[in-house]
């Protein structure tokens, strides 16, 4: 929605006299869709797609490959926030003053300059400042692996007997460590082979310790990569 209403106010950024360009910050998790998106932004508004990879070889060119993005594209900005957890923490304000040159290059589309940054779902709060500055990224998304109500219905499904308000505690840990819908499907499906079945107490407690399980594994799989003595002179 947000999308449509920018490419369709051309006159209103006139009106305001702002260019005719807007900034969306998208963050989660990996594996929360955030790729699968942008692309769907692109094939519903039919536009290309100009990916630009924040990396040690790649954040020098930052500007004149948004100069340089092709007309009726949205441009797309990956790996920002990884690159900038790698950089000691005394050149940062030098990466970030870079990242202000980048951001001042001229760019123009006629038909709308729509820049979107793909995120982590920590971002460092320096960078996140930085970047929600009112002429850099006007609004952030985030997007999550499962959504508490959908978890709610197939632990109350599987669950019948258990206390609503045990339910929702459930649904809400396993949302808050991002345990996705097809994990539980897959945990409740195996539990029908087990011979005797387990108890509701047994069920809970096992879902427990599978919250725990993805709990580590997500922070293992989103961790910064290890710092480096120095990334660019």
């Amino acid at each position: 929605d947000d999308i449509t209403w920018f490419y369709g106010n051309s006159k209103w950024h006139t009106e305001k006299k702002i260019p005719f360009q807007r900034g969306l910050m998208m963050s989660g998790p990996s594996s929360s869709g955030k790729h699968w998106a942008i692309r769907n932004l692109a094939l519903n508004n039919a536009k290309s797609l100009a990916y630009i990879p924040v990396t040690e070889h790649t954040y020098g060119v930052i500007g004149p490959a948004l100069a340089c993005a092709p007309l009726n594209s949205i441009i797309v900005m990956d790996n920002i926030a990884q690159f900038f957890n790698v950089i000691p923490t005394h050149e940062r304000g030098v990466f970030m003053r870079h990242l202000e040159t980048a951001f001042n290059t001229s760019a123009n589309d006629p038909r709308g300059l729509l820049i979107v940054a793909l995120l982590p779902a920590v971002v460092p709060p320096e960078l996140e400042k930085f970047l929600r500055m009112p002429h850099r990224f006007q609004k952030k998304f985030e997007l999550s692996i499962s959504g508490v109500e959908s978890l709610t219905t197939l632990i109350s499904s599987n669950l019948p007997k258990l206390p609503t308000s045990q339910v929702d505690e459930l649904a809400k840990q396993c949302g808050k460590v991002g345990v996705p819908e097809n994990v539980l499907t897959w945990f409740f499906a195996n539990l029908s082979f087990r011979d005797p079945a387990p108890t509701e107490t047994e069920i809970v407690s096992e879902l427990q310790q599978l919250i725990q399980k993805q709990k580590e594994e997500r922070a293992q799989i989103d961790a910064p990569i290890g710092s480096r003595e120095r990334l660019y002179s």
